[in-house]
């Protein structure tokens, strides 16, 4: 049986502690979760962006595709920085790339899961499209103690997305419109 790390917090969001409580069950919720991806360096917090997913129907219930940045409206995002701020104080994380799963609720960001990494997937090929810089050399300057450099905003958006076959099968032509695939890399 595993654990499970829980931060509570009061309404006011001014306290946090961090209780551990086995885990001896799945639970699964349906909701619309973004990933957030925020580095650290020397205790200073930059979020990198938010991205939205898309998830494919159940009883799968596999990511489809992504597209970072997904833009929040001004007054969720520094509700989304507080929260990160305070959390990654208790959680003492001052270094590093962190990966974050959230609900944006009506009543503010809720916080999923926390990860000491990029995500997972597409999510650094978008961040490095998205900037126009590569994410994984910043990140290896973030383990040798350096400051990444990473622009100020994004310079474009990014997605992706995976199609998978609603039956088995073969690919035996690509003519008509399937044959556009080959102007793509």
């Amino acid at each position: 049986m595993g654990h499970i790390v829980i931060v509570e917090t009061t309404t006011s969001g001014s306290e946090m502690k961090i209780l551990e409580a086995p885990l001896s069950m799945n639970v699964r919720v349906t909701f619309i979760a973004k990933s957030m991806e925020v580095h650290s360096y020397n205790n200073k917090h930059r979020i990198l962006g938010i991205s939205d997913r898309t998830i494919g129907p159940l009883p799968f219930f596999v990511e489809l595709g992504a597209t970072f940045p997904f833009r929040v409206d001004s007054s969720m995002y520094q509700e989304i920085e507080g929260v990160i701020s305070r959390l990654f104080s208790v959680l003492q994380i001052n270094q590093g790339m962190i990966h974050t799963e959230l609900i944006l609720s009506k009543q503010g960001p809720i916080i999923v899961e926390v990860n000491p990494r990029l995500g997972g997937g597409y999510i650094g090929t978008l961040i490095s499209e998205s900037y126009e810089i590569d994410i994984y050399l910043q990140i290896i300057n973030l383990a040798l103690g350096k400051e990444p450099i990473i622009p100020d905003i994004p310079q474009k958006a990014a997605s992706f997305y995976i199609l998978f076959p609603d039956k088995a099968g073969e690919i035996t032509d690509l003519s008509g419109e399937l044959a556009s695939i080959y102007q793509y890399p």
